[in-house]
């Protein structure tokens, strides 16, 4: 199986469809998921996306019970989990900013987050909290608007 991101979205009215172009074929796609694809797609490579949206045949109960239960394999065999959280306006800019600081100083101490296990949990696999937290000053209002949305 060739290396493959998965793709986290909002949630719509699944009977409401959009048509997306898929290997040359056109395919039916709940309208929330388009705009994520559209966002995530690489305009001049390919990019191997797994979408539930797509690749669970929602039209078929037994089969979508089925996939739903392999879901945790596909998430955990994923290079990496996109979240696509919609196209935002312009009060996200400064919630983006100060995501990135804290996004920045996480990479610095888990060398670009190969040691990030590490930070997360004990020698015994525990899950801890640092009492140090990070070292980093960011503008924690400007996360209001971000969280607010739906």
């Amino acid at each position: 199986m060739p290396a493959y991101e998965t793709v986290s979205y909002c949630w719509g009215d699944s009977t409401v469809c959009s048509v997306i172009c898929l290997d040359g074929a056109l395919v039916d796609c709940p309208a929330s998921a388009a705009p994520a694809l559209t966002a995530l797609r690489f305009p001049d490579s390919n990019r191997t996306l797994w979408i539930d949206a797509i690749c669970i045949n929602r039209s078929n109960p037994e089969e979508k019970s089925q996939q739903v239960v392999l879901m945790s394999e596909v998430y955990r065999g994923t290079r990496q989990n996109l979240v696509y959280l919609g196209e935002g306006d312009d009060s996200i800019g400064p919630a983006r900013e100060a995501i990135e600081l804290v996004l920045r100083d996480i990479r610095r101490e888990t060398r670009d987050l190969e040691t990030m296990l590490d930070h997360l949990y004990d020698e015994n696999e525990v899950f801890w909290y640092s009492s140090t937290g990070l070292d980093v000053t960011f503008d924690t209002q400007a996360l209001l608007p971000f969280y607010s949305g739906p």
